[in-house]
């Protein structure tokens, strides 16, 4: 038999002995750098905490480990040489390395260390795969405490990418772009695709890890704390990068002529190296003297590398057929995917006083963030600084005036400068021809609004009445063509539908009510109206309400209900063509939402739960077409017309039930079920004809079975074991349909 039968074997025995089970954890990694960091920390601490105990009324340590066996199984769905939709969540490798059906070997781990008045020391490991398992430990001592963490989770959302890549689905390319005339050298490149890869799996793996130390008040005579934090982010894999070169910058080999089939090289993909590290530390001191108010002080510095190698244009050369070449005129030092190191500064001060039922807070933050890695263009033609700078300040206040009505105010304010190199001769020039869409220089917002609340005993009900209002303006330089020849081209204002300046106010009404018998109510109503916005995206209208209803029983049956409705719209962005005619954008979002859930106990040994939520959104705006793109306007005729209008309407339906039986003192079984499903088209009318079905169509489902039984052997040997099957189905895509099995069975031993 080979190993890949005998393992599914190994699965239809294991499926047969937990027939009802329920899988929480799958398993960890087994990287051995980790596990000798891991043995070192656990020393250390246990170190620590001991050392601290003498004196103390007595030091209690219990624990429990867990060796697990972990099964899993993917069927349906692609093989392993492609990604299915699930290992985005969990991403698997067992003994064998085989990534569709395997036996993994791990154990949980957690030991608590403590005294009559708090856990010294908490060390704990939770498996839940070869590529995802958490770590933590704690000491808490009486002046003192300490914590680390490392996390690691690794998914193929990368690989899902590749399977909606232009060349593994119908419709991705159309050849019609470009074929039969053989002389659209603009968008003709839509014709093909060319997959540069040689890759169809891509993962990433995340891993998080930091250690933190906080001194209490008891060290500083209760005048204030300290906490100081070190925290790291790595990320790395492989991930595909798509581009389309320029029009010129692929030739004929040899005579470097422009002739017309080059088009049909300009659009690609590889395979990129993902390798970066964040690194942030962090300081918070904490000042309370002789309670006469608090102060909190934060800085932190954060540092983000990129470690892979960025690819630039003299790359595609390797790529490309026999017969062609790279432009011999072109800049092969231009950027393919590039990434910029950067660090982060920033610091903040917050202040409260409270006092005969008033508080006041105030506080004040910056941040920097800056540049420290430059491609050569930019070293080259001048832009040596990446510089953005944020401030924001904030004040409340608050304060039962009566002992039945309350006062609420606030202000905010934010400032956001870009003080980056600008402007950039030959690449950010808003007198350049098509060097400049818009550049953001500075966003300055102020925030402010008022609350009143109201307590009635009597209808045993609150009301609190509030109001809100935001300005912002935004400094913004467009292409500007009167800085040169008239038949210099560029995004200028007028073909742009971002403008400058937002205003608006906001009103609403939130209402808790006992109704009685049980029940209680609660709806929050509000209106906004806008003189001006800045994005289509803001709303000029927007009407919403939450509420929610609640029931408790005397027997303890607990129901909630809600329905949430929100609708905005706006109509107050054009775009002029240079025919004088404009082109004015109409949006409408409508979201609602709805859920039903229940927690129940029949019995004193069964515990249930339902519940269903339906959630919808329904998006309409207008679709323009213009004959040429707006980076070729003034110099050309650039005309804008309505083409149709588009609807976005999704539907998502979500039901879920579950519930645990204690049979005996000893033995407890589990089962939990959910099904969430998602339909509806992205697109309607002209839009909805062009799309391939699964750009168009969104009909998936996803199931779910968990389930458990969990028997105590005796006072400190507990046995458990665990079954979860997942299956996601796409009518829209089927490629992306396939599921999942897996066993877990455990023996957990107290200590």
């Amino acid at each position: 038999m080979n190993t890949h039968a005998f393992q599914r074997s190994l699965l239809s025995v294991a499926l047969m002995m937990a027939t009802s089970t329920l899988y929480a954890a799958d398993a960890a990694n087994a990287n051995a750098t980790a596990a000798a960091s891991a043995v070192q920390s656990v020393a250390a601490a246990q170190s620590a905490a001991t050392m601290g105990t003498s004196g103390s009324s007595g030091t209690t340590t219990t624990g429990e480990v867990t060796p697990k066996l972990y099964f899993y199984d993917y069927f349906s769905g692609f093989g392993s040489d492609r990604t299915q939709f699930l290992e985005r969540y969990n991403y698997q490798k067992g003994l064998g390395d085989d990534r569709r059906s395997d036996v993994w070997l791990d154990a949980d781990f957690r030991l608590v260390m403590s005294d009559a008045d708090r856990d010294l020391l908490v060390l704990e490991r939770l498996g839940f795969g070869r590529y995802n398992h958490r770590n933590t430990i704690t000491v808490n001592r009486e002046a003192f405490a300490v914590t680390g963490y490392l996390r690691q989770f690794r998914s193929a959302t990368g690989g899902l990418d590749y399977l909606f890549s232009p060349n593994q689905v119908a419709g991705g390319t159309d050849a019609s772009y470009f074929f039969p005339a053989q002389t659209n050298a603009n968008s003709g490149y839509l014709a093909q695709y060319n997959d540069d890869t040689k890759n169809q799996n891509f993962n990433i793996k995340r891993t998080n890890y930091g250690l933190g130390l906080k001194l209490k008040p008891e060290v500083f005579n209760d005048f204030g704390s300290l906490a100081v934090k070190y925290d790291g982010y790595e990320r790395d894999g492989r991930q595909l990068f798509n581009y389309v070169l320029g029009g010129g910058d692929i030739r004929e080999a040899g005579t470097n002529a422009q002739t017309a089939p080059r088009v049909l090289q300009r659009w690609r993909g590889f395979d990129q190296q993902v390798d970066e590290t964040n690194r942030r530390v962090s300081v918070t001191a904490m000042v309370t003297p002789r309670d006469l108010f608090q102060a909190s002080y934060t800085f932190s510095w954060d540092k983000y590398d990129n470690n892979a190698t960025n690819g630039t244009h003299a790359d595609i050369v390797q790529y490309l057929p026999v017969g062609w070449q790279y432009n011999t005129g072109g800049d092969i030092t231009r950027p393919l995917g590039f990434v910029a190191d950067s660090h982060l500064l920033s610091h903040a001060l917050r202040l409260t006083k409270s006092f005969a039922g008033t508080t006041f807070a105030a506080g004040y933050g910056q941040s920097r963030l800056e540049q420290d890695t430059f491609t050569q263009p930019q070293q080259r033609l001048g832009f040596d600084n990446g510089e953005i700078q944020t401030d924001n300040a904030y004040v409340t206040f608050s304060s039962n005036l009566f002992s039945r009505i309350g006062l609420e105010a606030f202000y905010k304010y934010y400032q956001r400068d870009n003080d980056s190199s600008f402007p950039v001769a030959g690449l950010l020039d808003p007198a350049g021809a098509e060097q400049l869409g818009v550049r953001i220089n500075q966003i300055e917002s102020n925030t402010y609004g008022l609350s009143t609340s109201y307590r009635n005993r009597a209808i045993k009900s609150s009301f609190v009445l509030g109001w809100k209002h935001e300005d912002k303006n935004r400094d913004l330089t467009f292409h500007n063509s009167t800085l040169g020849p008239p038949a210099v081209n560029g995004i200028s204002a007028e073909r742009s539908f971002y403008s400058e300046h937002t205003s608006y106010d906001e009103v609403s009404l939130r209402i808790n009510s006992q109704l009685g018998n049980g029940f209680s109510l609660r709806v929050t109503p509000s209106y906004l109206w806008a003189s001006q916005t800045a994005l289509v995206s803001e709303p000029e209208k927007q009407f919403k309400v939450k509420s929610t209803l609640t029931y408790v029983a005397p027997s303890g049956t607990f129901v909630s209900g809600f329905y949430n409705y929100t609708d905005k719209s706006n109509n107050d962005h054009s775009i002029v063509g240079t025919d004088g005619n404009l082109a004015t954008q109409d949006v409408e979002r409508t979201a609602q939402s709805a859920g039903l859930s229940v927690n129940l106990n029949p019995s004193e040994w069964v515990t249930a739960q339902f519940g269903f939520t339906w959630l919808q959104d329904d998006f309409e705006a207008l679709y323009f077409g213009s004959n040429r793109r707006r980076f070729e306007a003034p110099g050309n005729t650039t005309i804008f017309f309505l083409r149709d209008g588009s609807n976005y309407n999704v539907d998502t339906y979500v039901f879920n039930a579950g519930g645990n039986w204690q049979a005996s003192d000893d033995l407890t079984y589990t089962a939990n079920y959910s099904y969430s499903q998602s339909t509806g088209n992205t697109a309607s009318g002209v839009i909805l004809g062009a799309l391939p079905l699964i750009d168009g169509r969104i009909d998936n489902a996803v199931h779910s079975l968990a389930l458990g039984v969990q028997y105590r052997l005796n006072e400190t040997m507990r046995i458990g074991a665990n079954y979860v099957v997942d299956y996601y189905n796409d009518d829209a895509f089927d490629e992306l349909t396939g599921g999942v099995h897996s066993i877990m069975v455990g023996l957990s031993v107290a200590f």
